[in-house]
């Protein structure tokens, strides 16, 4: 059906989700902005894909399309981080903000009793309209990121 999917990362998109890690947009609003090796990404993104039943990976499709991904990362006892990354080409469509709210929906069915939060670049305007629209609010700015918590209040009202 065509739209807005996600779906669970497989070995197979390990190229694809390298690319789009190490575009220059993305590269620039990182917290760390060098290019990451291939063999680094690969080692990286085979442990990080055993790992999607306690945290989530999935690719965004549009109509049935790889168009980017989501992922939740633990970061503390209590907290997951969500890192969300669109191509280029599917910005600016409306694409990003249903994935995310479909991710977040999903993710609150299995881990609702978690925060969840979301750290950009000041510098990355796009990303932080995205995340506001969707429920997060700003927690904290220090060294060039705003780290954003979601209300899990809006669940019920975004979900979908």
């Amino acid at each position: 059906m065509p739209g807005v999917g996600l779906r669970l990362s497989t070995p197979s998109d390990s190229g694809l989700i390298w690319q789009w890690r190490n575009s220059v947009d993305v590269r620039n609003f990182s917290r760390n902005q060098a290019p990451i090796p291939r063999a680094s990404h690969d080692e990286w993104f085979a442990r990080r894909i055993e790992n999607l039943v306690s945290q989530p990976f999935w690719v965004v499709q549009h109509d049935n399309r790889p168009v980017g991904y989501i992922r939740f990362d633990s970061v503390s006892a209590l907290d997951f981080e969500i890192s969300l990354v669109i191509d280029r080409e599917s910005r600016g469509k409306g694409i990003g903000t249903k994935a995310l709210h479909k991710a977040v929906a999903e993710f609150t069915k299995q881990f609702n009793e978690y925060g969840l939060l979301a750290r950009v670049s000041t510098e990355n305007g796009s990303s932080l309209n995205l995340f506001r629209s969707c429920g997060f609010d700003e927690i904290l700015s220090e060294n060039g990121f705003i780290t954003l918590r979601y209300k899990f209040s809006n669940y019920i009202r975004n979900s979908i």
